[in-house]
């Protein structure tokens, strides 16, 4: 072989480690930019999991708040019933008990002790028959007595009030789309909801590819499910790689 055709030969080499070692780092970036990706998702997902959680709790907190203006002003309505009746029955218990103590009193006035004296006759006794009359009974106003009346608090349960969320995310979803070939960037939002506690209603905020939805169908299959809940959103960003 002639000096040119080793010069020929090492060239060859030399393109073909480059080619190999270019492609190796392209290898190593788009890992490193599948990694970023998968760890964007995973934090928007508890993102919107967390701002999820809070929104039930504030509807709860509303709910339950509502619930109690209402059993209080319940609460109230009855006081007022039950005062009212208080009263009522208090001012007919005092009148009638002073309607008896006036007709007692006029009783007493209209029936006066007897005259020993007869008119005309004086009859005198011996000290030792003279008896002393009866003393006069006096009648005495009975003692008012006060009547305290209570107004029964009727207690109204609260039921307890399970309020369910949406499944939280337990797989990394790399392992999902990792034989899908992305094309471009796809940013969008699954909907669906938890019914029998088996994923249900799959929709998709954009047109995606099969394999991309059939991979996201997976990926929510495996989410573990407690309860039912409707309306769930999962947000997803993947980059072209």
């Amino acid at each position: 072989m002639k000096l040119k055709d080793y010069a020929l030969v090492v060239i060859y080499f030399l393109v073909l480690g480059l080619f190999i070692y270019t492609g190796i780092e392209n290898g190593k970036y788009k890992d490193r930019q599948f990694q970023k990706i998968n760890k964007l998702n995973n934090d928007l997902i508890t993102l919107s999991q967390y701002v999820e959680s809070k929104t039930t709790d504030f509807e709860y907190l509303e709910r339950k708040i509502e619930d109690n203006l209402q059993e209080i002003e319940e609460l109230r309505r009855q006081l007022n019933e039950q005062q009212k009746t208080a009263e009522t029955f208090y001012n007919m218990f005092f009148n009638t008990q002073k309607q008896r103590i006036t007709e007692e009193s006029q009783g007493a006035e209209t029936n006066p002790p007897p005259n020993p004296k007869a008119e005309g006759v004086i009859t005198t006794l011996p000290p030792s028959e003279v008896s002393a009359p009866p003393p006069e009974k006096i009648s005495t106003p009975k003692e008012r007595e006060q009547v305290v009346v209570t107004a029964p608090i009727k207690s109204v349960p609260v039921p307890d009030k399970v309020i369910a969320s949406c499944p939280r995310p337990n797989q990394n979803l790399a392992k999902y789309i990792k034989n899908v070939t992305l094309r471009k960037n796809y940013s969008f939002s699954v909907f669906f909801d938890v019914k029998d506690q088996q994923i249900a209603n799959i929709t998709f905020s954009h047109r995606l590819p099969v394999k991309l939805q059939k991979a996201m169908k997976n990926y929510l299959d495996d989410f573990k499910l407690s309860q039912d809940k409707q309306g769930c959103k999962i947000p997803v960003r993947l980059l072209e790689g």
